[in-house]
């Protein structure tokens, strides 16, 4: 019983994690450029930040889809480790087929479109709000 609670925060964890990643990957190409620069250069700090990172995307994408692409993998395989090490054997397979149905399902609408609709609605808060998680995980 410890364990599925335990899996379960972990596959909580990393679903979060994905959300995180898509939602901060349409933040940081959505925020407004223009408006962005003349912040910064009035002396906004967080603007400064936010510029340094969306004027090299090519870093801030890799390590966005690195760790989007890693959450969802780890959210899957915990996912497929607890359906096949607690269903009935003759129902693992149907049951593992079931949890990966469902597992796509929220991955795409909770981890990808949400997230990434909300980021794009309000990109300038999103960044705002994203700058110090995001700087961590590129360092």
């Amino acid at each position: 019983m410890h364990s599925l609670i335990l899996f379960a925060g972990l596959l909580a964890f990393f679903l979060l994690l994905s959300a995180f990643f898509s939602g901060s990957e349409t933040a940081f190409m959505a925020v407004n450029r223009l408006r962005l620069r003349h912040r910064a250069e009035s002396g906004d700090r967080k603007a400064q930040l936010i510029r340094r990172l969306a004027d090299n995307p090519d870093r801030l994408l890799a390590v966005i889809l690195l760790g989007n692409t890693i959450a969802n993998i780890a959210a899957a395989s915990i996912l497929t480790y607890v359906v096949t090490s607690h269903a009935p054997r003759d129902r693992a397979d149907t049951l593992s087929m079931l949890a990966t149905a469902a597992l796509t399902l929220v991955v795409l609408i909770f981890c990808e479109l949400t997230p990434k609709i909300l980021a794009a609605a309000n990109a300038e808060a999103a960044t705002e709000r994203l700058i110090h998680p995001v700087r961590a995980a590129l360092w």
